[in-house]
């Protein structure tokens, strides 16, 4: 018997993360599952990641999605 794969697609953002995922929930329905964010400790890039989206869960539909955010 083959084993069920499942795919969770991942959206890549530059910019606010968060705004466009809040964006799909409200216009499709869903929630978020899980978010992390950017701190003084694990910031790459600059300064102003700090506080942002970096990995976040969410269903829209009865599909389960992810995305992160870079600047």
């Amino acid at each position: 018997m083959k084993e069920k794969i499942s795919v969770i697609p991942y959206l890549p953002f530059k910019g606010d993360c968060e705004e466009a995922v809040n964006t799909y929930i409200s216009a499709f329905g869903g929630e978020i599952l899980f978010i992390s964010r950017w701190d003084e400790n694990n910031y790459d890039m600059s300064l102003e990641q700090i506080g942002k989206v970096m990995h976040v869960e969410f269903t829209i539909g009865g599909s389960r999605m992810a995305a992160g955010g870079q600047l």
